[in-house]
């Protein structure tokens, strides 16, 4: 059974922009790529891959090696847009209430990242 996650990023008008994660969405295998990512300042560009797999170490393949969703690279992010060529989707709350709600109940694990903030610092779990 897979683990489901929204991981959203705090806008500087209190919405936040969210994309799903289906897969590993527990805090023991989320935090530590998306730690990663904050310390590196790449979470726009997660956010700008749209909905995902899987979050892993890297978002992206090395140059040149193969990389799809049937045949995913090890330890790369993999994304419904990019590597399987579906719609390409994020989502909107008008603010932390609101995405906050969406969880109320879900089962899913919601990660709230505060780019004003570093490391696991800026990581609000919600569940």
């Amino acid at each position: 059974m897979s683990t489901h996650a929204l991981i959203g990023r705090l806008n500087g008008d209190k919405s936040i922009d969210y994309i799903y994660c289906h897969n590993d969405g527990s805090p023991d295998y989320i935090m530590p790529p998306l730690i990663q990512i904050v310390n590196d300042d790449k979470v726009d560009y997660l956010m700008a891959l749209g909905s995902i797999s899987a979050l892993y170490d890297k978002l992206d393949p090395p140059e040149g090696v193969k990389h799809t969703f049937d045949e995913p690279c090890n330890g790369v992010t993999i994304a419904y847009h990019r590597d399987r060529g579906d719609d390409f989707n994020t989502y909107m709350a008008k603010d932390e209430e609101a995405f906050t709600f969406l969880l109320k109940g879900s089962g899913i694990y919601g990660y709230l990242v505060d780019t004003s903030k570093e490391g696991e610092d800026a990581i609000k779990i919600i569940k």
